[in-house]
């Protein structure tokens, strides 16, 4: 006989357990009805100041990963950061080739790349001779 069977031997002691292993799916969720739900008013100052205060968070956490734990995928979080919301292609830039070259890590060595490549705020180095 197969040590795996596919039948299984049920104790018929416990009848509460029956519908246990039964293939039933999910219920269907029921859509809001009009006027069931609402929304918070929100100015666009409130959400300005609300997405202000998560990148400062965020630009906080990871200064602290990489500059002071030296963990590399802060560092490239932080390269991100500064390349996408600091506008600062520069400084992003030495932060990924830093990353890149110390700790050896591949995905800062990529975005290092292709901001060569593709010429980003200046950062191309194209040899003429």
């Amino acid at each position: 006989m197969w040590p795996f069977s596919s039948t299984v031997s049920k104790n018929n002691d416990d009848d509460d357990d029956d519908d246990c292993c039964q293939n039933t799916s999910p219920p269907t969720p029921t859509p809001p009805t009009p006027g069931s739900y609402t929304f918070s008013e929100t100015t666009p100052e409130d959400a300005q100041e609300m997405q202000d205060k998560y990148m400062a968070q965020k630009y906080a956490e990871f200064k602290e990963a990489c500059l002071e734990r030296k963990l590399p995928e802060g560092c490239n979080s932080l390269a991100e950061w500064y390349l996408v919301v600091g506008k600062d292609a520069n400084k992003a830039a030495q932060i990924y080739e830093e990353n890149c070259q110390r700790r050896n890590f591949g995905p800062s060595c990529l975005h290092l790349g292709f901001m060569k490549l593709t010429g980003a705020k200046g950062l191309c180095e194209v040899d003429e001779d």
